[in-house]
C-alpha cells in the first residue's frame, strides 16, 4: 500500500511521524503499541480510557474496524474536526471520498479514496466528478 511521506504529511499535522506510523498499523496490536507510547497520545487525548483498560477491544459489542480507529486517531493528529464521507458519485471519476473535516472544502486534509490513504483537498476531487 502506497502512503504519504512523512514529508507530506507536514502539510497536515505537527505530528508528520507519528501520523506516518498510525497509517502503516494493520494490525490492532500494532496501534495498541502506538497507544501505549508517550507521544503523541498523551492523558489528555481521547484515546486516554483505550490505555487505561487494557481490554477495551474486547468489551465493545460493536468493536470500529482498524480503518476506523485509524481515522479516528488521524483526526486527533491533524487536530481537525471529525470524519466525514462523501458518497460515491454517478461516474468513476466520482468515488466515495473519506476525509479529515478541517473546515475548509480546499484546505489540504488526509483523504481516503478507491482503497489508498492521501493528503489532498476533497474540493478538486469533487469539482472534477459527478455528485449530487
Amino acid at each position: 500500500m502506497s502512503l504519504p511521506s512523512v514529508k507530506t504529511l507536514k502539510d497536515v499535522t505537527s505530528y508528520p511521524r507519528e501520523l506516518r506510523k498510525l497509517l502503516e498499523c494493520t494490525k490492532l496490536s500494532q496501534i495498541r503499541t502506538l497507544l501505549e507510547s508517550d507521544k503523541p497520545f498523551g492523558k489528555r487525548s481521547t484515546f486516554g480510557e483505550f490505555k487505561a483498560t487494557n481490554t477495551w477491544e474486547r468489551s465493545c459489542y460493536n468493536p470500529p474496524s482498524i480503518h476506523e480507529l485509524k481515522m479516528s486517531m488521524a483526526d486527533e493528529l491533524c487536530e481537525t474536526c471529525g470524519v466525514e464521507l462523501i458518497p460515491e458519485g454517478h461516474n468513476s471519476r466520482s468515488p466515495a471520498i473519506e476525509y479529515l473535516n478541517a473546515g475548509d472544502t480546499y484546505a489540504a486534509t488526509l483523504l481516503w479514496v478507491a482503497g489508498r490513504y492521501r493528503v489532498g483537498c476533497w474540493g478538486d476531487i469533487v469539482e472534477r466528478g459527478k455528485y449530487d
